[in-house]
């Protein structure tokens, strides 16, 4: 039953998308091309993150540094990190700095 519901759901979104125009990530991407013509999805997506996010945004996250997580995150994910970060001390929780492992990056949208 959840598997038709998945295909079912699917169908349903793409008959969405040619009766009502472009979904919100097609109309994203479209602008995200004009502004930057060289962009590639699969480029973005291969980037070395252990390098780059891990030590910067995580391990900010980690350490509860907002001032840090201000400098590297826009609005919308600096308010979440901070909100999460402030709860945590709020509640008097250390989170374990250590990054065992990290698993390639998948994309789950774009805005």
């Amino acid at each position: 039953m959840g598997k038709f519901a998945a295909v079912f759901g699917e169908g349903a979104g793409g008959l969405g998308d040619r009766i009502f125009g472009e979904t919100e990530q097609a109309e994203a991407m479209r602008e995200l091309r004009i502004l930057m013509p060289d962009f590639s999805i699969d480029e973005f997506l291969a980037h070395d993150i252990s390098t780059t996010l891990a030590p910067d945004v995580l391990g900010a996250y980690l350490k509860g540094d907002v001032e840090a997580l201000r400098r590297t995150c826009r609005d919308a994910a600096f308010g979440v990190l901070q909100r999460s970060v402030m709860e945590r001390e709020a509640q008097q929780l250390m989170m374990d700095q250590r990054i065992l492992h990290m698993s390639d990056p998948e994309l789950e949208g774009i805005r």
